[in-house]
């Protein structure tokens, strides 16, 4: 795999995820989905700006 892919990948997570949070109300639930989100977006940020043609075998 790429870093572009991966990056793909996890652009896709992202949207699903705001998909799923227009349906949730505010509470806990939403808060750990807009972390997870956060988090997706952070990790796809660093697959983006690597640039390595290396294949991805692990995430950190």
């Amino acid at each position: 795999m790429t870093p572009g892919f991966v990056a793909a990948v996890l652009e896709g997570f992202e949207a699903t995820l705001d998909a799923v949070l227009e349906r949730l109300d505010d509470g806990d639930l939403k808060r750990e989905v807009e972390a997870l989100q956060e988090h997706i977006s952070s990790k796809r940020q660093q697959f983006e700006a690597t640039g390595i043609s290396e294949p991805v075998t692990s995430a950190s």
